[in-house]
């Protein structure tokens, strides 16, 4: 048994060397909160930390906001790597409602569904009141990352996790000593039921099945940012470059853009797709509400598009139902419709909307469900999902 492993967040300062002279040797750091919030040392700090050749580990603080929105921010910020822990923080959330046990197995399952592998993950008394003495297939697929201040870490759900993988035993205050830590202020400690050649071996603790790859959406996260080559252009995922157009389609595009800059008219759209999202799939405005919301704007200028939930969906209705052409990023031009949908559906990160004005290859102003406006989105991404490709009518 080993306590070797400390937790951090920006709010620790640190000296990684001096942390590293004092036999430490994994260090997992706060990545991302909630929807949207981003740590912003961890970037420079895995840097510091991996060139003195620290175990590296990123965890996600949860909250019972939108689990896609949560799993966009963390695998945008963090851009784990293989050799690196993956981990859920579930306790009480710091802003909020908290994250249910349902939320938690959706996210574990999309990070799995994007990464090739589930995270760990963390939690004590949250863990042990939502699970109770149920048993759970899908968290039992995680390792766990207990928290117990005690002598021992007592209370396991032991018919999920027989055993913990990591034990945070103090928070640098409570708990069993030692709680310093030479190098860093008011850290986290964590156990290891093992050697420290165990350790090096077994971390991350999960691991990609061989080949297996990544999801279109954590590889376009990786690919916006030079780490992935290239996958899924836009004419091998969906099958050529669709079709010649539409005229009479584009001859009511001028109409959309209208009640799109129109804000009484939007509003009137966005109503109209909430409660359709709400009727349809049971879903709460505006998550995953892009694809009803431009079926209704175009139905609105009179092109005759079904109700679609999902953006893959709507997406390959216009292109082989209707004969919208696919037009490559950079060529794009206000009415064309954006896209940063794969070949297979992944939610949390798929996302359709209509461009309303063009500013650059990059930047340009859209219509979507994400604001009650047209608002700035970026070709690449900066921070959401980078768009695959435009359809033309």
């Amino acid at each position: 048994m080993i306590n070797t492993i400390i937790d951090i967040y920006h709010g620790n300062r640190v000296d990684f060397q001096a942390v590293k002279n004092a036999g430490i040797l994994a260090v997992l750091h706060k990545a991302t909160e909630g929807v949207s919030t981003r740590d912003s040392t961890y970037r420079q700090r895995r840097e510091q930390a991996k060139a003195l050749g620290f175990l590296w580990g990123a965890f996600h603080f949860s909250s019972g906001g939108s689990v896609s929105e949560q799993v966009e921010n963390f695998l945008t910020h963090a851009r784990p790597q293989d050799d690196e822990v993956m981990a859920l923080d579930w306790e009480p959330s710091s802003n909020g409602p908290d994250m249910t046990l349902e939320q938690a197995r959706h996210f574990v399952q999309t990070i799995k569904d994007e990464t090739g592998r589930y995270p760990i993950v963390y939690g004590g008394h949250t863990i042990r009141e939502a699970i109770g003495h149920s048993t759970d297939p899908i968290l039992a697929k995680c390792p766990l990352w207990y928290a117990r201040y005690a002598n021992a870490p007592i209370g396991i759900p032991t018919q999920v996790w027989p055993a913990y993988t990591l034990w945070q035993y103090t928070d640098g205050d409570n708990g069993p000593q030692p709680h310093h830590t030479p190098g860093v202020g008011g850290a986290d400690r964590n156990i290891f039921q093992g050697t420290a050649a165990e350790l090096a071996a077994q971390w991350p603790f999960t691991h990609r099945t061989e080949g297996a790859p990544n999801g279109a959406g954590f590889a376009a996260v990786l690919e916006a940012n030079g780490e992935a080559p290239e996958v899924n252009a836009p004419a091998a995922a969906h099958g050529g470059h669709g079709g010649p157009g539409n005229a009479a389609d584009r001859a009511k595009i001028p109409r959309a853009r209208e009640i799109a800059n129109t804000p009484a008219e939007y509003r009137a759209v966005q109503r109209e797709a909430a409660d359709e999202l709400l009727r349809l799939a049971g879903e709460d405005w505006p998550h995953d509400g892009c694809a009803i919301n431009l079926s209704d704007l175009l139905q609105k200028a009179g092109i005759d598009v079904p109700n679609i939930l999902q953006a893959l969906g709507l997406g390959d209705h216009l292109r082989d139902e209707r004969g919208w052409q696919v037009i490559p990023n950079g060529e794009q031009q206000p009415g064309d419709v954006g896209s940063t949908c794969g070949p297979t559906p992944h939610h949390g990160f798929d996302h359709i909307y209509m461009v309303l004005e063009r500013r650059g290859g990059d930047e340009m102003l859209v219509a979507d469900n994400q604001e009650p406006q047209p608002h700035t989105r970026y070709v690449s991404g900066r921070g959401k999902t980078p768009t695959k490709f435009f359809l033309r009518a």
